[in-house]
This record gives C-alpha cells, sequence and structure tokens, in this order.
C-alpha cells in the first residue's frame, strides 16, 4: 500500500507536468525522478519501522 502510494504521487506528477508544460523528455525525467522519491521514500519508512520494531522485541 506504502509502495502504491508512492508510486501513484510520482505517476500524478509526471501526469500534471504533461498536462501543463511541454511535454517529452523532461516529463519522463521527472515521472523516473517521482519513482526514484516513492522508492527512497519506502525504504526510509521501512527502516523506521524495523528500527521500532526491534526496540519494541529488545525491551
Amino acid at each position: 500500500m506504502v509502495i502504491y502510494c508512492f508510486f501513484s504521487l510520482g505517476y500524478q506528477f509526471w501526469i500534471w507536468y504533461r498536462i501543463f508544460v511541454r511535454p517529452g523528455i523532461a516529463g519522463v525525467l521527472l515521472c523516473l525522478v517521482g519513482v526514484t522519491i516513492g522508492l527512497v521514500g519506502f525504504l526510509v519508512i521501512q527502516g523506521i519501522l524495523s528500527v521500532i520494531i526491534l526496540y519494541i522485541q529488545t525491551s
């Protein structure tokens, strides 16, 4: 679900960009940036969750 949220955000950025700005390579690059941000955000969230779970288990 989290991955889906981030990917759909990146995809929506790309759609809005293509609507309002000249479509082309820039739109594709923006989509890639959105997907990258989504992946990084997902990894960060996973890291935080695993740290919390480890903390709960050890305490």
